[in-house]
């Protein structure tokens, strides 16, 4: 008898992303369904009886890799019938995936930063434990692009959440199982996606009859005959037609039956047209080169359905150009989508959409993803708004799983701020904490100066608490009106709120460094590398510890055991390319890491020398509960 498999479902991703405990969390969200899971490591260990890190170490990558596709091709036999999830290497050839599997993409935004790790094998000792990785990452972020069906972003920290009742592990769960309700926000239809029967599929269930406001059509990544056959996949969602190739055949394709069809289609909304068209090289940008250059459109079309966009930098003489001109000639509306570097273009912008939200949209893109927030902020404040495609790299268009954990109308929220905080567990760790307030959790990279110029007009759009990191705690400290007997000893603030006229300030570096502290006998020769900022914190618990520089290598105390090699070291530096690592002559027993990044230098000094090592995950989990007992007394006293 031939049996028809029900589904396989394969999670692929770059090393120590995360896809066995998700795994893991597939398994309990699913337990009273008959899905098989499978850890393909683990099927591996089970089948020959030796650890991957003997395999590895052995018999070398290569057999190893051999091992895991018969492995997987075993499994297949024996269970013809049934449902299953498998969790692949990172370098598993996924070209050997049989055609009917579902290709998930498990990412996290640190996956091309680097990973170090202490407990998995290496794979080319001729380069650093960070190169090794990051070699590797890019290709096979190229194969995951090409290959995947769909993908699933894991926020940073997850694994510090063990309670499987937070509404991310809920959200996640609907994610997997299809049961989901967007209700806002567009989706463009990606380039190719006919062309490959398995994403198109997986793509369609994915994203409609989930109430989005509309899918977008682009000229520049379809074709006429693919929008027509995507329309017929899609016959119950309204959809956007945008202008993007150039004038002449924009103007050929509006005046096409095809065209014609689309624009008298009941689900069309609205026609994008770009302001690049124009081509303003022999005359001055007013209101007649506008008329000029819409009236061909507005033979196809009344101008209520028309938004104008642009890409380019949005002056302030266009923006009142183009306010001048929606008086004259009403429009659906203006979208600016321009390339942003600097928080002060980006709250003139959001200022400038507030003056008009039915009739204004904005857009900021970067190459980092460092406006994601201020698209999360928009949510349902605006006619157009993008999710990821997750076809397309662009990273500031938020994730299905960002999406759906943000509340419509955001009117306060918390956030991190900092350089950089696209590593920071801050979001995912609090998240369950101000969903009781309804309030989101956004990160935003700024600099000292952005935060001293700008902290009031964030408080404006609601801003209400923060998380502050480095090189920012002194400032938020130099600023707050109210500082507890901690933020001023350490003259730095980690901890902000923001009441209607006041600003309070704590620094609870010090209640998480004193749990990390415990590691370390009193009696011990203890070293500090670095320190910056917390120093003062460090030798509150570490009063006796040697401390040094970590930019020079030289000793900032006096000590008598001189150039002896510390016990214990006390990591408290960040990566970069002044930070040395200590003298070779070192044998440290044991590094604690103030950081808790994947990338530290700190770990890597831990895998260098062979010395026991302690990440900074107990002393941001103890110094985060001590936030969120300072934001309560103040949430709770402002209700």
């Amino acid at each position: 008898m031939e049996f028809m498999r029900k589904t396989l479902k394969i999670l692929v991703g770059q090393r120590g992303v995360g896809k066995t405990t998700l795994l893991r969390r597939l398994k309990s969200y699913f337990e009273d369904q008959e899905i098989l899971f499978f850890d393909l490591d683990d099927e591996v260990e089970n089948s020959t009886g030796l650890s991957i890190l003997d395999i590895f170490s052995n018999q070398g990558e290569r057999e190893f890799r051999i091992q895991e596709l018969q492995t997987f091709l075993r499994i297949l036999r024996e269970n013809p019938d049934k449902s299953i999830y498998f969790s692949v290497g990172a370098g598993f050839p996924i070209l050997e995936l049989p055609p009917e599997a579902e290709i998930i993409w498990i990412r996290r935004t640190s996956d091309l930063s680097g990973r170090i790790f202490l407990d998995r094998p290496r794979l080319d000792m001729e380069l650093t434990p960070l190169e090794e990785f990051q070699r590797r990452a890019e290709a096979r972020h190229e194969i995951f692009q090409r290959s995947h069906d769909w993908y699933h972003v894991l926020p940073e920290g997850l694994p510090l959440l063990a309670d499987f009742v937070c509404p991310i592990f809920r959200i996640e769960k609907n994610i997997f199982a299809h049961h989901f309700f967007i209700g806002s926000g567009g989706i463009c239809i990606p380039s190719g996606i006919l062309e490959q029967p398995s994403r198109c599929q997986a793509f369609f269930r994915r994203y409609t009859g989930r109430s989005l406001d509309f899918f977008e059509l682009r000229t520049d990544l379809l074709i006429p005959d693919e929008m027509e056959r995507i329309l017929l996949e899609i016959p119950k969602e309204k959809f956007i037609l945008s202008l993007r190739d150039s004038v002449e055949s924009s103007m050929q394709f509006l005046k096409s039956q095809k065209g014609h069809n689309f624009i008298q289609d009941s689900r069309f909304k609205f026609l994008d047209i770009p302001l690049e068209f124009i081509d303003n090289d022999n005359r001055p940008f007013n209101i007649n080169v506008l008329r000029d250059f819409l009236d061909p459109f507005l033979s196809f079309i009344e101008s209520n359905k028309v938004i104008l966009s642009f890409h380019g930098e949005p002056t302030p003489e266009l923006r009142q150009l183009l306010a001048q001109f929606q008086k004259i000639l009403p429009l659906a509306g203006i979208k600016l989508a321009p390339q942003i570097e600097t928080l002060t273009e980006v709250l003139d912008l959001l200022n400038w959409q507030s003056l008009d939200p039915q009739h204004r949209n904005f857009l900021p893109r970067s190459l980092s993803g460092k406006w994601q927030w201020v698209r999360l902020l928009l949510k349902r404040r605006q006619k157009i708004n993008f999710l990821s495609n997750e076809n397309q790299d662009l990273p500031d268009q938020p994730d299905l799983l960002n999406w759906l954990l943000t509340p419509d109308y955001v009117t306060s929220f918390a956030a991190i701020l900092g350089s950089p905080v696209a590593h920071s567990y801050t979001p995912a760790f609090h998240h369950s904490f101000f969903a009781l307030y309804e309030m989101p959790v956004f990160r935003i990279d700024l600099s000292e100066a952005e935060l001293q110029m700008h902290y009031q007009t964030l408080k404006k759009w609601g801003l209400r608490a923060a998380a502050v990191t480095s090189p920012l705690k002194v400032k938020a400290f130099e600023f707050a009106t109210h500082t507890t007997e901690v933020a001023k000893k350490a003259h730095a603030a980690n901890t902000l709120y923001f009441s209607n006229t006041e600003i309070y300030a704590d620094n609870t570096d010090l209640a998480g460094f004193f749990v990390l502290s415990k590691e370390v006998p009193t009696d011990a020769n203890v070293g500090i590398w670095g320190g910056g900022g917390t120093l003062s914190i460090i030798l509150e618990a570490l009063p006796h510890a040697r401390i040094f520089s970590a930019r020079t290598g030289e000793e900032r105390t006096t000590s008598t055991l001189m150039d002896k090699s510390p016990d214990i070291l006390v990591w408290a530096a960040p990566r970069k390319e002044s930070t040395l690592y200590p003298p070779p002559h070192w044998r440290p027993e044991l590094i604690i890491d103030l950081n808790y990044t994947e990338d530290s230098m700190g770990r890597e000094y831990a895998l260098r020398v062979g010395a026991f090592y302690v990440s900074g995950h107990k002393m941001f989990v103890a110094q985060a509960k001590q936030q969120q007992v300072f934001w309560k007394n103040h949430l709770q006293g402002s209700r």
